[in-house]
């Protein structure tokens, strides 16, 4: 069986869940279909998944769908959202899809479509009705993609999906109340597959007598202070730090605050200029500061982790942060916000702290500062259970 995998190509979500797949189903081929100018996504020692390379057309003989009354209703949409904007860009990504669809329809038996935006999914208008189609929201599509043409297109396309999976019960709700309950039998919640490499790792250093390398976060008297996981603005990096520096300054003395900013931007000048926004609010106050900019290979990773006292992640949206887990892994005490859908963590009894708004993250930080308590085991303990465990596996397998 051959399975095209469609919309966004994430490497280290897709490499974890079709490898686990694939090693456990010989009779599945995945293939990650992308257009040329998006080419080497995947590398080419990758066993598992096979880069597919194809080149969307605008030619006339791409236009016969104009009398299709889907085409015209998006067009009313995209006018009543945008006015008079992105309609030639409509027809054209309608023609760009038809002629990608046109290459490969024959040849496979699933569309696997990962990141449900309208673009990422609208190939699946032209794909018949033999074939399996299966749809997986991340988060973030499912969370911050609100304008209305984006929410009609993708819920007349959820019509023609056999599954949609969702990481969590919370997110399973969130997506009947956008879309409406009529997909609740389609809908699977099923957890992506961690890389459980970071926690082999983790724990190979734990059980040594030296748990540290003391690269990446520095240990000594002062607490290790890692705000967000990347470089993006939905991280709320300003708004945190605008919090934290009416700590008092002797709390401000023995923190390190530390900022991952490995990757989350492809636009160095934009990322040069929101981290010396970050720097000028922190220069008067004299705080020991870091940016992380490099790409961090594996010890170093674990290194971050193992030396995170506090971790304060406030981000606008997310599913399960992968980041924050790990953080929980390497002992660190968490700092999240109350807004987000962080179900599964709660039910698991993972032990961190939540503020519902930014005002309240002072205060709450000096209690976290302050504290004793070993959490440290009891989460390992939860995360291994819950989150690292093999139940997921048989439900991605059930889909194909």
């Amino acid at each position: 069986m051959k399975i095209a995998i469609l919309g966004i190509a994430q490497f280290n979500f897709l490499n974890n869940l079709y490898g686990y797949v694939g090693k456990n189903r010989n009779d599945l081929q995945f293939n990650a279909i992308v257009e040329k100018k998006q080419g080497g996504l995947f590398s080419e020692k990758n066993e598992i998944i096979h880069e597919v390379i194809v080149k969307g057309e605008k030619s006339l003989k791409n236009y016969s769908f104009i009398l299709h009354q889907f085409l015209w209703k998006c067009l009313i949409v995209n006018f009543l959202t945008f006015g008079m904007r992105n309609v030639l860009n409509l027809f054209q990504l309608f023609a760009i899809k038809k002629n990608i669809v046109s290459q490969i329809q024959d040849e496979y038996d699933v569309f696997h479509f990962h990141f449900i935006t309208w673009q990422h999914v609208l190939p699946a208008y032209f794909l018949p009705g033999n074939k399996k189609i299966i749809f997986s929201f991340w988060g973030s599509d499912l969370l911050r993609r609100s304008n209305y043409l984006n929410t009609f297109i993708v819920k007349e396309l959820l019509r023609k999906a056999h599954s949609i999976t969702v990481q969590s019960i919370d997110l399973r709700e969130i997506l009947l109340a956008k879309y409406g309950r009529e997909f609740i039998d389609k809908v699977v919640v099923v957890k992506f597959i961690s890389d459980k490499q970071i926690y082999d790792r983790m724990n190979i250093r734990l059980a040594s007598s030296i748990s540290t390398t003391k690269k990446i976060a520095p240990t000594n008297e002062k607490m290790n202070v890692v705000i967000g996981h990347n470089s993006k603005e939905e991280n709320n990096h300003i708004k945190i730090v605008e919090q934290l520096i009416s700590l008092p300054q002797k709390i401000l003395n023995n923190s390190r605050f530390i900022f991952p900013f490995s990757y989350g931007r492809n636009n160095i000048q934009e990322q040069e200029a929101y981290k010396n926004s970050i720097i000028e609010l922190l220069k008067p106050f004299k705080i020991d500061f870091t940016f992380i900019e490099k790409y961090l290979e594996w010890e170093e990773v674990v290194d971050l982790r193992l030396n995170t006292d506090i971790f304060i992640h406030l981000p606008i949206t997310d599913a399960l942060s992968g980041t924050l887990t790990e953080a929980l892994y390497g002992g660190a005490k968490v700092i999240t916000g109350s807004w987000l859908p962080y179900g599964p963590f709660r039910r698991s009894g993972l032990k961190y702290h939540e503020v519902e708004s930014f005002n309240d993250l002072p205060q709450k930080f000096l209690e976290v500062f302050s504290s004793e308590e070993e959490i440290s085991v009891h989460n390992r303990k939860s995360i291994n259970l819950d989150f690292l465990d093999d139940s997921n596996f048989s439900k991605w397998l059930k889909l194909y």
